[in-house]
């Protein structure tokens, strides 16, 4: 990887690694604090304002960062085909929110207040322009910004969140700071583009492949959102809520792991746009084995040591969160494999229509298994259709990549971190059952012996791979270390 790609990931790694102790220190807080009914009474009302929030940004994150990423060195260029994009982004956002205050009228009247209260996340909608600054890998800024509003949110929740009858005040804290977080960034947008004036024919020209990415995003959310909506429905408040805390965790590794995307999506655009499909191929492989790498040790961790670390973590009565996390586990691998293929090769290739094929064709499938298996199984219900969903979308992307290029090929190529994955799982649940100590002090251990055993994995299988992204870098440090070279 180039110095330019190598800081874009160490910055987006800072921040998504934030986004794994966030909840590492809010989700017991809230756990305990509100209860499994009021974080279930959330996760309904919070997937309803989503359904609005995507026609509020239609297909415009991903479209516009890769119509910024092309004409990045076109200064003029660039400037105005934000605006143009960015004057689409308004109206949209404004119509959700004009939707989303007539549904109101629809909620329950016990609801209403949280509902409102969602609706800050519209708002902040209106002034999200992260696609630009994604376009241009600008990432230090985005970063910094992130991490300075996530640190100011888990503050308020330790000194705010103490009982049930907080749930709205989360809630403002939560909305409140997705309105702040887009809000500090306009300075330095409005320093480096100034305005243009947003033409008719300019936005004209963007809207049809704006709405070609916005079918994805609609099936994306039938079977991403639908299952949280149908627990709503089908199941209690206090089902939802154990649902809503597995999603979260295993959210963990999915937000470090596809992290990555944003990273590699505008870089891959670009190299796309002139033409070399050799370095394009690179890089897809460098970030194909460090995906592997991420997603195996923090996925798998995260399974391994669920049966001690859910009721540490959540308290007394969350004992199913347990089960849910293991069937979150394949998710995971799905999730990352195809959100990769999306924003690596589909997206940068202009291939928008193929992966709107894929993605609902993944949906029927998805709605298909939720409404049969969530009336009678529950949350594990909801996992398992989003499991069938997530494996359809894999399988139905890579044939249409086959004979492009072979993610078959890289992922053969990286199946060792499977196996010493397995070697930490075995080596965590063999270390649980011979420890009979305080859970903390436990939990701990398991997680040092599991980690030493794959990391020490990893260093031999990049010193003898000569082709792995890691060899050079561990190479170089092992003669440093033992020969002072």
């Amino acid at each position: 990887m180039n110095n330019n790609i190598k800081k874009n990931v160490v910055y987006q790694t800072i921040y998504r690694v934030l986004t794994v102790l966030t909840p590492l220190i809010t989700s017991p807080i809230l756990s305990r604090a509100l209860g499994a009914d009021k974080l279930g009474i959330y996760s309904a009302t919070i997937t309803w304002v989503n359904y609005f929030m995507l026609l509020a940004l239609l297909g415009i994150e991903n479209y516009g960062s890769r119509s910024i990423a092309i004409v990045q060195d076109n200064d003029e260029k660039r400037k105005q085909t934000f605006w143009d994009i960015y004057a689409i982004q308004i109206i949209s956002s404004l119509l959700a929110l004009g939707l989303y205050a007539v549904s109101l009228l629809f909620i329950a009247p016990e609801r209403h207040a949280i509902a409102i209260i969602h609706g800050l996340w519209l708002i902040s909608y209106i002034i999200n322009v992260n696609w630009y600054f994604i376009g241009i890998e600008e990432f230090r800024l985005t970063a910094i910004r992130n991490i300075i509003t996530k640190v100011l949110a888990v503050v308020l929740i330790v000194l705010l969140i103490h009982k049930p009858e907080d749930l709205n005040l989360y809630a403002r804290i939560m909305a409140g700071d997705a309105v702040l977080t887009n809000l500090i960034i306009l300075p330095f947008l409005f320093r480096d583009t100034g305005f243009r004036k947003p033409s008719f024919d300019g936005m004209k020209k963007h809207i049809k492949p704006i709405l070609i990415l916005f079918v994805p995003i609609i099936a994306w959310s039938i079977f991403h959102l639908a299952d949280k909506s149908l627990l709503d429905r089908f199941a209690s408040e206090t089902q939802s809520g154990y649902y809503y805390n597995a999603d979260k965790i295993i959210n963990i590794p999915l937000a470090v792991v596809t992290g990555l995307n944003t990273v590699f999506l505008p870089r891959i655009s670009h190299v796309y746009s002139k033409g070399d499909r050799k370095e394009a191929g690179r890089l897809i492989g460098n970030s194909i084995e460090l995906m592997l790498f991420m997603a195996c040790a923090i996925g798998i961790g995260i399974a391994s040591v669920s049966k001690e670390f859910v009721p540490f973590f959540f308290g007394e009565g969350y004992e199913p969160v347990t089960q849910l996390i293991y069937w979150f586990t394949p998710v995971l691998f799905c999730n990352s494999l195809s959100e990769l293929i999306r924003y690596q090769y589909m997206i940068p290739k202009k291939l928008d229509k193929h992966y709107n094929l894929c993605v609902v064709i993944a949906a029927v499938c998805a709605v298909i298994a939720d409404f049969l298996l969530i009336p009678r199984l529950g949350p594990v219900g909801a996992v398992m259709g989003t499991l069938i969903g997530e494996a359809t979308i894999v399988v139905v992307e890579l044939i249409v990549c086959h004979g492009h290029i072979s993610f078959l090929g890289y992922l053969g190529k990286n199946i060792i971190y499977f196996i010493l994955a397995a070697a930490m799982f075995a080596t965590v649940r063999a270390t649980a059952s011979i420890l009979n100590i305080r859970p903390l002090f436990k939990i701990a251990i398991m997680i040092m012996a599991g980690g030493a055993v794959y990391m020490i994995g990893c260093i031999i299988y990049w010193c003898i791979n000569r082709q792995s992204l890691f060899n050079e870098q561990v190479i170089r440090r092992v003669q440093r270390m033992f020969f002072n070279k």
